[in-house]
């Protein structure tokens, strides 16, 4: 097999085993567009429909996002908890992790306590699902609107990342972390070029 820089793999044997290692490290659709060598092709379907999440999964992984974001944007602390395992990890834009149900409740509590928390929205998108193993790795974006209906300002607040974690729970998919990041010209995952300085 040729492409994308592959070395030549044999298509005799268990192609299935011997396409593991290149998936694991490769995004799923490239492998099946960049393969070059048509016989192994039925072995890489078969294998990329193992590691992705089933179309139920997936609904009920885009179900407990627009549950998190209900909760959080109309202070509901309680259900915001319910939506995390016990010893679940959720991690602010500021570095800070809080661990466990307390922890989470006394800093989503802060939240919905501060009268400009009022009236945010968030909207999460984009995501993009990793399963590994019983687990769900999902990166998204996110951004935070808002409108003072006092003076009709409507702005874009923050916009943002996410690295999460989701497992399988009593037979509901919850977070067992959710970790939060800041994008903009300065703090995002960046891998083009360096930015040119103005002189």
């Amino acid at each position: 097999m040729s492409g994308h820089g592959w070395r030549s793999v044999p298509s005799s044997g268990d192609e299935t085993q011997i396409l593991r290692p290149y998936l694991a490290a490769r995004n799923r659709s490239e492998l099946t567009y960049g393969c070059t060598d048509l016989r192994l092709l039925p072995a890489l379907r078969k294998v990329c429909a193992m590691t992705k999440p089933s179309l139920e999964d997936r609904a009920s992984i885009e179900d407990l996002y627009a549950d998190y974001v209900w909760a959080l944007d109309s202070g509901n602390v309680e259900a915001f908890l319910k939506l995390f395992t016990a010893n679940g990890v959720f991690g602010d834009t500021a570095g800070n992790r809080y661990k466990g149900h307390d922890a989470i409740r006394g800093y989503v509590s802060g939240l919905a306590a501060r009268p400009e928390f009022r009236g945010r929205q968030h909207i999460i998108s984009s995501l993009r699902f990793a399963p590994d193993g019983d687990r769900v790795g999902v990166t998204a974006f996110w951004h935070v609107c808002k409108w003072v209906k006092a003076t009709g300002t409507k702005t874009v607040e923050v916009t943002g990342h996410s690295d999460d974690m989701i497992v399988k729970n009593g037979g509901r998919w919850l977070f067992s972390r959710r970790l939060v990041h800041y994008w903009n010209d300065t703090d995002l995952p960046w891998v083009g070029p360096p930015a040119k300085h103005q002189s």
